[in-house]
C-alpha cells in the first residue's frame, strides 16, 4: 500500500495472524500447540468423540492450536492470538516432531513470545521415545541443521532422555509426533472432572 500511495485512503488496520484451534469449552487455561496438522486433527476428533476425557497423558487440556510448523515462531504471533481468547492467558505447551526443526521451532515459539509461559509437553515427548524404542526410529527425511540452542533444549529432560535424544539425531534418525497413532492417544485420554495440572 504505501508503495502505491494508498497508505492513508484506505481505511485497513493490522490483524492477528489466524490459528486453527478447537476449544472444548469452558474456562481456558491450558492449550497444546500441535507443529503437524495430522496430529491436531486426531486430537481433535478424539476430543470431538469423548467430550467428557480432557486429560491427555494425565494432563488436563483446554483446546488444541495448530502451530502449522514455524507459522506459530513468528514473532508474537501466539501474543496476539491470546490476546483474543476470553479470560487470563493461557499456559501454553508445545508438542512438535522431535527433530531438529522440530526443536528449534519450539525454541523459536518460546524466544518470539516472551509474554507467554510456553512449555513442553514432556509427557508426549517421553511416549515418544518409548514408542521409537519399541517401533524403530524414522530416518531423518532432511538435513536439518542442528539449533544453536541445543543444549538449552535437552537441559529440560533427566539426563538419561536427554543422552537418547542426543544420540538418535546425532545418528541422522528423527521421531515424527504421529508416531503416537490415533489408537495410541485415545487410549492416553482420561476424564476430567475439575481443573488441575
Amino acid at each position: 500500500l504505501r508503495f502505491n500511495g494508498w497508505e492513508n485512503r484506505l481505511n485497513y488496520y493490522p490483524t492477528p495472524e489466524p490459528f486453527f484451534d478447537y476449544l472444548l469449552g469452558g474456562q481456558i487455561h491450558t492449550l497444546l500447540i500441535l507443529e503437524n496438522k495430522d496430529t491436531w486433527y486426531t486430537l481433535r476428533r478424539l476430543f470431538l468423540q469423548f467430550p467428557e476425557k480432557r486429560r491427555l497423558f494425565g494432563v488436563r487440556l483446554d483446546g488444541v492450536v495448530l502451530g502449522e510448523g514455524r507459522k506459530a515462531a513468528r514473532p508474537h504471533a501466539l501474543e496476539e492470538y491470546a490476546a483474543l481468547l476470553p479470560g487470563t492467558l493461557p499456559r501454553f505447551l508445545y508438542f512438535g516432531d522431535l527433530d531438529y526443526a522440530g526443536i528449534d521451532i519450539f525454541l523459536s515459539v518460546s524466544e518470539q513470545n516472551p509474554s507467554l509461559t510456553v512449555s513442553l509437553f514432556f509427557q508426549a515427548y517421553r511416549a515418544m521415545l518409548r514408542r521409537g524404542r519399541e517401533a524403530g526410529y524414522g530416518r531423518a527425511h532432511t538435513d536439518q541443521a542442528k539449533p544453536v540452542r541445543m543444549k538449552e533444549f535437552l537441559s529440560l529432560f533427566a539426563p538419561e532422555e536427554a543422552e537418547e535424544i542426543e544420540r538418535l539425531l546425532a545418528d541422522g534418525r528423527y521421531l515424527p509426533q504421529e508416531i503416537l497413532t490415533c489408537p495410541y492417544l485415545e487410549e492416553q485420554l482420561s476424564k476430567s472432572e475439575e481443573y488441575d495440572v
